[in-house]
């Protein structure tokens, strides 16, 4: 995983996130290391904007473990509680967990950590997303969103649910949305009420199936698996506007570079490239 801490600076190194071969995990910013463990494996990494969130996996045990952000630095790990479901995500003090074809929340709360009511979804789950204060869940059928209702007994709320069937990912960026069903790609607006708009008239195929997306601004980087390679492509107003030119497993835009992973002879190094736009020409 690659993140940056909220504010601050281009000058500042992004914060990676790596699994140790012989067990245990780093954050690194730079050559800097931030932690450095000996036991636990990283499930996944995720931005709440006042802290880095971890799943680590000890033991076959699930945990939740906080670094909270310290002007441009992270704390020591400041939080340790068990997990009772998948990390999905999180926004300040708000946690977002899966279990199976359920959703659910946890609100840190102090040095406590508080269950929230969740609700069980009667099909499939296909993907999910946690966009500001709330959670996006893509099913077979279409898109919910839930928020965390707080008055009285805390409780997630669905706040609507708009149909979008057989897409198998997407990505929110407030009220724009990308769906994709393998390969095709669609862009709408999103009302408040979940309504959907079509930004582009026509769907765009892309040259594979698209792995995973990343939102750049105006932007959508998509990983595309291209002949078994994953090449990260974006995409804005349903034309493909820019390709990274080597294959990467990882890559994220920051406030002012582009951060990429490149692997050479079984080891893998982080790069980044200072962010500049100008016309080239390319093919698909």
């Amino acid at each position: 995983a690659i993140t940056a801490l909220p504010g601050t600076a281009t000058s500042v190194e992004a914060i990676s996130a790596w699994n140790k071969r012989g067990g245990g995990y780093r954050l690194l910013q730079g050559d800097k290391a931030l932690a450095d463990t000996a036991k636990g494996q990283l499930v996944s990494v995720h931005d709440a904007g006042t802290a880095l969130l971890l799943d680590i996996l000890e033991n076959g045990q699930h945990s939740l473990r906080r670094h909270s952000v310290n002007a441009t630095d992270l704390t020591a790990a400041d939080g340790d509680w068990p997990l009772t479901g998948e990390l999905v995500g999180a926004n300040g003090d708000q946690v977002w967990l899966r279990h199976g074809q359920a959703v659910s929340a946890e609100v840190i709360s102090g040095a406590d950590i508080v269950p929230v009511v969740g609700e069980a979804l009667r099909e499939r789950i296909v993907a999910t997303q946690v966009d500001g204060q709330y959670l996006y869940v893509l099913s077979e059928s279409g898109l919910y969103r839930y928020s965390i209702e707080v008055s009285g007994a805390p409780q997630i709320s669905r706040d609507f649910f708009v149909s979008l069937p057989d897409q198998t990912g997407f990505v929110v960026d407030a009220n724009r949305l990308v769906s994709w069903h393998e390969g095709t790609l669609q862009e709408f607006r999103m009302l408040d009420d979940g309504s959907l708009f079509r930004i582009t008239p026509t769907s765009l195929t892309l040259p594979g199936v698209v792995e995973l997306a990343r939102v750049d601004g105006p932007l959508t980087w998509l990983r595309v698996n291209v002949d078994s390679l994953p090449r990260w492509m974006a995409v804005q107003a349903g034309q493909v506007v820019g390709i990274l030119p080597g294959p990467s497993n990882l890559f994220n835009v920051l406030p002012g570079r582009a951060y990429f992973a490149v692997e050479n002879n079984g080891l893998t190094s982080l790069q980044y490239r200072e962010v500049a736009s100008a016309p080239a020409s390319f093919t698909l």
